[in-house]
């Protein structure tokens, strides 16, 4: 059984980032092996490196989805509540 999502904070969202990035330049050093030596192995890792950004942007995507959506639902029903209080004129 899967554990429920957490809500997606911008400081979360940043340091998924980071590790993208981070990637990002795993990628951009083994290029420069690349070019200088082809080699099979290099561009497996290569691969293997887009393939794990690939998947990370695509989780984080969803994340960020479904914690939007959940927030959006959250503020909805908020303010559905906030409709249905009755509030009395003249009070101080």
């Amino acid at each position: 059984m899967s554990e429920p999502m957490t809500h997606m904070t911008p400081a979360m969202i940043r340091s998924e980032l980071a590790s993208i990035t981070r990637m990002a330049a795993e990628a951009v050093e083994l290029l420069g092996l690349y070019e200088d030596v082809y080699a099979d192995d290099l561009s497996d890792e290569i691969g293997a490196v887009l393939g794990r950004i690939g998947v990370r942007g695509h989780v984080l995507r969803k994340q960020h989805r479904e914690a939007h959506r959940r927030d959006a639902e959250f503020v909805d029903s908020v303010n559905e509540d906030l409709d249905r209080i009755a509030v009395g004129e003249g009070e101080s």
